[in-house]
Parts: structure tokens; sequence; C-alpha cells
């Protein structure tokens, strides 16, 4: 599974905010604060931005790191206006505070991009970042291209990278949920991180741990089949992150969950024939368009109206994974095909301020004003064109 908990992270908020008071509408602000608040016995100190606040004074607070703070009016001990903007802190602030959040042991590795935390081999740790930066470049080459100028990131963007699933498990226990063990690395709107764990550690691919792991055993393991799902999963994680740091999505906006994992998974394809492990934007995700047809020759192809309209696949296991693969198929055909338009979309998503909810009719709507009112014949000129895929 990949992020489920991105979408999860946002229903979370927006139903802890939504508590506070009935019919809650949030009041969207952009002001500096200083702001203390008290929980679970602690007090926390955050300067940022107070990006929305709702009817009794809870806020949604984008601290100076990039991370999202969600405080209830309860717990506010004290408020103070700054002056605005503030400065994003540097990548040698973040990552003093990250290593005294962490546990002991951890280390961080930087790139121009990223700042990779990890408490596991440090050839893992420089073979993710060199991952990381080569899809920053294809992320932004992209876009770019294709005339979308997207903005660098504010933040330094950090990755957590556990030495085993069992530590990263229990370090994002409150984040995950239940389901945390079907998870192998997410991307979290509210941290603005992502997290996984050493991929030489999963038994299937190494049969063990090895600290000492080398660049070599590295790359041995990258040519075995059962790697392709976990660095597709860095890939799509890192995916969510710069989308959400460059302007091409908005956080807590209500972007459709067909829409994120899409692009997330027009990006992710592996290439397990080159050593590093992926090389490029936009080749034919060959383990989603196998679970599409599979969900075709099931009769478990929805219409395109419910794709666009409603995240309910996304909730469930049992439609999970056909949800994905739709989701690729759909992106992949709207990019190739019908590119101006799908930049246009995500422009119009883009002016959606932080925790708005839409309905499904205005989902449908909004699709509609960019790719043109006829779904059921646009349906058909997708089904034709990913049937002609080899």
């Amino acid at each position: 599974m990949h992020s489920a908990a991105t979408h999860l992270t946002r229903l979370l908020i927006v139903a802890l905010l939504g508590c506070l008071a009935p019919a809650f509408h949030p009041q969207q602000v952009a002001a500096a604060e200083h702001v203390v608040f008290h929980r679970q016995g602690q007090s926390h100190h955050v300067r940022g931005e107070v990006v929305a606040k709702d009817r009794q004074g809870g806020l949604l607070l984008l601290g100076q790191d990039g991370r999202m703070w969600v405080v209830k009016a309860t717990e506010i001990l004290y408020r103070e206006k700054l002056p605005a903007p503030l400065p994003a802190q540097s990548a040698a602030e973040i990552e003093q505070d990250l290593l005294a959040e962490l546990p002991e042991g951890f280390r961080v590795h930087r790139t121009a991009h990223f700042l990779v935390c990890f408490n596991t081999s440090p050839a893992f740790a420089h073979w993710w970042g060199a991952l990381a930066e080569r899809l920053y470049r294809g992320f932004y080459g992209y876009w770019k291209y294709r005339g979308r100028e997207l903005k660098p990131p504010v933040y330094p963007l950090v990755a957590i990278v556990f030495d085993r699933q069992s530590s990263y498990l229990d370090f994002c226990r409150d984040e995950l949920g239940a389901n945390g063990s079907h998870f192998i690395g997410h991307y979290s709107q509210q941290t603005n991180r992502v997290c996984t764990f050493d991929l030489t550690g999963v038994d299937a691919l190494s049969g063990q741990w090895r600290r000492g792991i080398s660049l070599s055993h590295i790359d041995r393991l990258l040519a075995q089949p059962a790697a392709e799902r976990t660095v597709a999963t860095i890939i799509h994680e890192t995916t969510h992150q710069l989308a959400y740091n460059s302007g091409l999505q908005v956080r807590f906006a209500d972007n459709p969950a067909w829409l994120s994992e899409g692009i997330a998974t027009f990006f992710e394809s592996p290439n397990l024939d080159d050593q590093r492990g992926w090389d490029r934007v936009g080749q034919i995700n060959r383990y989603n368009l196998l679970h599409f047809r599979l969900a075709q020759a099931g009769g478990e192809q929805l219409q395109l109206a419910t794709i666009i309209s409603s995240d309910a696949g996304f909730k469930d296991p049992a439609s999970i994974r056909r949800s994905y693969a739709q989701a690729w198929a759909l992106t992949y055909f709207l990019l190739r095909t019908r590119r101006q338009q799908f930049i246009q979309y995500l422009g119009q998503l883009g002016q959606q301020p932080p925790l708005a909810e839409y309905d499904p009719q205005q989902r449908l709507d909004l699709f509609r004003a960019s790719f043109g009112s006829d779904l059921a014949q646009l349906q058909r000129d997708w089904l034709r064109y990913m049937n002609r895929l080899k």
C-alpha cells in the first residue's frame, strides 16, 4: 500500500477541527503568530503562519519547518502576532530539531534539497538521497517542459528512513492507525515528511538486516523482482512531497484522491534494469496496468463520474488496489492525450484554500470545466486508449 495515509491525515485534521464548532467552516487567514499550546503534558512553542481558524479559535498553523499543527482552542495558552512573512528554518535548524525528536542513533545525510534522517547504513541513505534528487530534477523538468512552472520548495524536504519496518511502524503508529502494518512508506501532509524504512531489511529481499551493507549490495538487491514495489513506494511518496511543496497541489485542500494518487503512480514506475532503480518519468506502469486490466476482466471497472466525484475506493481495503490502478490509468491517459486540459484542471484545483470541502457535484463540475461535459465519450476514449497499450 502506498499513501492512503496522505488522505487519512487530511480527514483526521478536518474531523479534529470540525468537532470544535457545529457546522464548522474554517476562516481562511494569513497571519504570522507565536502560539504556545499545551498537549499531553507538554507545552509547545510554534512560530508560524495561521493558515485557517475555526469559529471558536482553533488553528491550523504552518510552522517554520513546514509542519502543520492542528491546535484546539482549549489547548492554546498564548498567542502573539509577529511580523510577516516569517522566514523558513534553515536546514541546520531543522536537522537539529529532527535529531532531538528522533530516537538515539539517527544521523542526517544532506543533499541539495533533502534531509535524509537515518539509523540504517550510510550507503542506503546516500542511495536514497541520490534517488530523491533524480526524481526532483525529473519532476520539475517534466512540468516545466509542459508549461507548468513550479515554485522551489520553501523548506528542506525531510525523509526519515528507519532501520527496519517495526521501528517505522512504532514511530508512525498514531498517524497510520490500525492498518499501519500494510504500509512500507508514506508522506504526511501534516508533518510534511516522507517516512519509510531500509528496503535492504525486507526479508523477501535480503534475508536479514545488515548495518554494513554496501552500494554494490544495494545494486544486487535492486536486480531482484521483489525490489520493484519498494523502489516504487519511495518514488511515489516523494512525488507526493514534491507536489505539495512546489505549488502543484495545496496541502489539506480537497484534492481528489484519483488525481493525487494518479500523479504519484505516473512518476513512480521503476526501471530495475538501471542500477539506480529509476531513471525517467511517465513510463507505462506495468504493475498498475496489470491491475487495471484485472479489474476490467472482473467487471470492477468504475464509471468515470464515480472515480472523479468520490474517494471511497481508496478507503476500502477491498477496492484500494483497483483504485490506485484506475487512478494511474486515468492520469496516464489524460496526460498523454489531453495535456493542456490537465494542466488547466490542476491550476483550478490549486486555487482551493486548505480545508475546503467540495461535494461530488462540485467535483464533477470542476472536472467538466476542463475536460468537457461528455463524460461517457471520454470514458470510451479512455478505455479504448488503455486497451491499445502494450
